[in-house]
């Protein structure tokens, strides 16, 4: 899943918070 359009801040705190729920999201194109 990518994700545009956030900050690097944004994207880490949400990706913490999925992470811990077994969730993972991958930044790329």
């Amino acid at each position: 899943m990518t994700l545009k359009g956030m900050t690097p801040n944004e994207f880490s705190t949400m990706n913490k918070m999925l992470h811990e729920s077994g969730c993972e999201l991958t930044a790329g194109d």
